[in-house]
């Protein structure tokens, strides 16, 4: 029972990080690529790797929701991105 609940909150823990992410590239990021309010150089020290982190934790929730029983797996096989 501890081990289903601890992988159900790592679980929504993950999708709502993903989401808050994903709102960041929808309301901040894509809007200010879209003008000239801040120069592209300042918005990409601002927003440095949030696609890259958005794509990768988008891919762990989806490796987490697939297989909730091998959850250890799921860091395992995506151990190179974490470095």
């Amino acid at each position: 029972f501890k081990r289903l609940k601890v992988i159900e909150e790592l679980i929504d823990t993950e999708r709502d990080y993903v989401m808050d992410l994903e709102a960041i590239v929808r309301v901040f990021l894509n809007p200010l690529l879209g003008g000239a309010l801040i120069p592209k150089h300042d918005i990409a020290a601002i927003f440095s790797n949030i696609d890259t982190i958005y794509h990768l934790n988008q891919q762990l929730l989806s490796r987490f929701q697939n297989s909730t029983t091998a959850i250890g797996q799921s860091f395992v096989s995506m151990v190179l991105w974490f470095s």
